[in-house]
C-alpha cells in the first residue's frame, strides 16, 4: 500500500532528524568513555527521534536500536563499536526515506558535510555567522536535534544539549534574510532564496518572539545581517 501524504511528510521529517543525528554520531563515535555517557547520549538525541517518528520507522531499524541500547560488551571498545553500528544503521535507513527536495538545504547541507572535518573552513564560517540566542520561557524541554534538525535550516552550529524551561542555547546561522509567515494557525514558515522551511508549533499556547517582537499572526522580514546577535524567545502560556 502506498504511503499517504501525511506519512510521506513524516518520513521526510524523520530523514532530516536522522541526518542531524548521523552528523552528531560522526563527531562523537570513539569519544564515549563510559556506559552512562553512552546511554545519556541516546536518551538526549536518539529517544526523541524514536518517539516522534516511531510510526514511520521500520521494525528492522528498531531491532538494531535495541541492540545498541542493551549492550553485552560494556567496555569502552564495545560502546564505541555500538556507536558505529548505530551510525551504519541510520546511514542505511536514510537512503530509503524520501528526500525533502529543498535545493537550498541540499547545497548548504553538502557544504556543512564537507566542512565538518575542516577546521579552517569551520573557522571561516564562524566569522561570518550570526548568533541566535534561543530562550525557553516556560515550555517543555526543547530537544534541538529532534525538532530543529540542522539540515532543515542552514545552521552552522547549534546546541547539542536539550534546552530546559528557563534555559537557553546559541545557534549560528549565515547572515541571510528570511521572510516569516505566521498567519497560519499553529504554524510558522520561513522562506529564503526560494526555499521554504515549515515548522508545526503543535499548540496555540506558544508565542515566538524575535528581538522582542512576535512572529505570529503576521508576515515579517528578518534581516539576520542587521546585527551580530539576535534573541529568539519561545514562550509557553
Amino acid at each position: 500500500m502506498a504511503d499517504t501524504k501525511e506519512e510521506k511528510n513524516k518520513k521526510k521529517q524523520a530523514r532530516k532528524s536522522l541526518l542531524a543525528l548521523l552528523a552528531l554520531l560522526r563527531q562523537q563515535c570513539g569519544s564515549f568513555q563510559s556506559l552512562s555517557q553512552w546511554y545519556d547520549f541516546l536518551k538526549q538525541n536518539l529517544d526523541p527521534v524514536l518517539s516522534e517518528y516511531s510510526s514511520v520507522l521500520p521494525d528492522s531499524f528498531k531491532g538494531e536500536v535495541k541492540k545498541v541500547k542493551n549492550l553485552t560488551d560494556t567496555s569502552k571498545e564495545g560502546i564505541n563499536s555500538a556507536c558505529h553500528l548505530l551510525q551504519g544503521s541510520i546511514d542505511k535507513l536514510i537512503k530509503y526515506l524520501p528526500h525533502p527536495g529543498s535545493s537550498l538545504t541540499l547545497v548548504i547541507g553538502a557544504i556543512l558535510t564537507i566542512v565538518l572535518g575542516t577546521g579552517a573552513l569551520v573557522a571561516y564560517l564562524n566569522t561570518l555567522s550570526v548568533k541566535i540566542i534561543l530562550k525557553n520561557r516556560g515550555c517543555d524541554t526543547i530537544q534541538t536535534f529532534a525538532y530543529i534538525p540542522p539540515l532543515s535550516l542552514p545552521i552552522i552550529d547549534m546546541p547539542h544539549e536539550p534546552i530546559p524551561s528557563g534555559g537557553q542555547g546559541i545557534f549560528k546561522l549565515p547572515p541571510l534574510t528570511f521572510t516569516v509567515d505566521g498567519t497560519i494557525s499553529n504554524s510558522l514558515t520561513l522562506s529564503s532564496f526560494g526555499a521554504k522551511f515549515a515548522f508545526d508549533l503543535k499548540s496555540s499556547n506558544i508565542n515566538i518572539e524575535f528581538d522582542g517582537k512576535s512572529l505570529l499572526g503576521q508576515k515579517t522580514t528578518l534581516d539576520l545581517a542587521s546585527r551580530p546577535t539576535h534573541d529568539l524567545d519561545i514562550i509557553c502560556k
